[in-house]
C-alpha cells in the first residue's frame, strides 16, 4: 500500500507530536518526583548517629584516654 504525500506529511505529524506529548509528560513526571523527594525531606526526622560511628567515637576516647588526654 502506498501512501500519498498528504497520508505521509499527516503520519509525520502524528510522530512528532506524540513525542512532545511524551517528552512533556517525562519532564512532568520528573518534576513532580523532584517536588514529592523534597517534601518527604522536610517531613522525615533528623536521621541518629549511626551505631559504628558510635562505637568508633568510643574507640577514640579510650585511646585517648589511654594516652592522658582525658582523664
Amino acid at each position: 500500500m502506498r501512501m500519498n504525500r498528504r497520508g505521509l506529511l499527516g503520519a509525520i505529524t502524528a510522530t512528532l507530536g506524540m513525542s512532545a506529548v511524551f517528552a512533556n509528560g517525562v519532564d512532568r513526571a520528573t518534576n513532580s518526583l523532584n517536588a514529592l523527594s523534597r517534601f518527604m525531606r522536610l517531613t522525615q526526622p533528623n536521621k541518629y548517629k549511626s551505631k559504628p560511628n558510635r562505637l568508633s567515637q568510643k574507640k577514640r576516647r579510650l585511646n585517648a584516654r589511654r594516652l592522658g588526654k582525658f582523664k
